[in-house]
C-alpha cells in the first residue's frame, strides 16, 4: 500500500518529526473498511514512509475506562511536547459547522493511566483541550469559561467566571466561524513560557446581536469597500 493510500485509511493523520525522521501518525481501525467510522475501535499508529513499517503506538486495549467493557472510540488526539502523554477526544457534538465539543481523556504512556478531564462537567461540554508546554496541565473551555486542570491530582482551577450567552471566553460565535474561520480561542497557549504560568485566549462580548452583525456584513457587500472595511474592523475589535 502506497503512502497516499495509507493516509486515506487514517483519521487525524499528521506528520511528526521523531529523532530527525518524519513519521505519519494517525488513528487507524483494525478493519480498513471501517477506518473513517468514528464509532469503531481504533489504535493510534505510526507509519514510516521510508520503510513502510507500521507500529501501534497506543493500542485501543489500553484505552478502556474503568468499569467499561470497550475502548474509547477516539475521534481526535494531541501529543504533549515530550510525547509521554496523549490527549484524546471522544463523544463529540456539533457546534455550528464542526464537532468541537466532546469529552477529553489523557493517557500516560509511562504509567499506563487513563484519566478523564472535566470533573463533574456534563458530557460533551469541553472544547479545545490543550496541553501546557510542560505537559503537567490541560487547559480547556467549558460553557464559555476557561479552566486549567492538573494531571497529577486532577484538581481544576477556573480562570474566568463571566462566561454567558453574551460573553464568550476561549471560543467564538457563529459569525466569527463563518466570516473568519475563528473557532479555537485557546490555540495561543504560550510556548515561550517554560514555566507554563501564562495562557492566551480570546474573549468576545456580543453587545450587538449576531443576526444584526451578519445582516450588516451581507448588506455591505453591495456597497463601497470602505463600508466592508468598517464592518470587519468593528467585528475584529470584538476579539480583544
Amino acid at each position: 500500500m502506497n503512502e497516499r493510500a495509507i493516509v486515506a485509511t487514517y483519521s487525524s493523520a499528521r506528520y511528526y518529526d521523531d529523532g530527525g525522521r518524519q513519521f505519519l501518525y494517525g488513528i487507524a481501525s483494525k478493519d480498513p473498511e471501517a477506518a473513517k467510522d468514528a464509532k469503531t475501535i481504533k489504535d493510534i499508529v505510526r507509519y514510516a514512509p521510508e520503510s513502510g513499517q507500521r507500529d501501534i503506538i497506543v493500542a485501543a486495549e489500553s484505552l478502556i475506562p474503568p468499569g467499561q467493557p470497550k475502548p474509547l472510540p477516539i475521534e481526535d488526539y494531541a501529543w504533549s511536547d515530550d510525547a509521554s502523554k496523549v490527549l484524546l477526544c471522544t463523544n463529540t457534538k456539533r457546534v455550528w459547522r464542526k464537532e468541537t465539543r466532546g469529552d477529553y481523556w489523557v493517557f500516560d504512556r509511562q504509567t499506563r493511566e487513563l484519566k478523564k478531564l472535566g470533573g463533574e462537567a456534563a458530557p460533551a461540554t469541553l472544547m479545545f483541550a490543550t496541553f501546557s508546554p510542560d505537559g503537567k496541565r490541560v487547559a480547556y473551555v467549558c460553557q464559555n469559561n476557561l479552566f486549567v486542570q492538573s494531571l497529577d491530582n486532577l484538581g481544576i482551577k477556573q480562570l474566568t467566571t463571566d462566561g454567558s450567552a453574551t460573553t464568550i471566553n476561549g471560543t467564538a460565535d457563529w459569525v466569527y466561524e463563518e466570516e473568519f474561520g475563528l473557532r479555537n480561542g485557546l490555540r495561543c497557549i504560550l510556548k515561550t513560557n517554560p514555566g507554563s504560568h501564562r495562557i492566551g485566549r480570546h474573549r468576545l462580548t456580543k453587545s450587538i446581536p449576531c443576526s444584526s452583525i451578519a445582516c450588516r456584513m451581507w448588506r455591505a457587500l453591495r456597497n463601497p469597500p470602505t463600508e466592508i472595511t468598517g464592518i470587519l474592523v468593528c467585528c475584529l475589535a470584538r476579539r480583544a
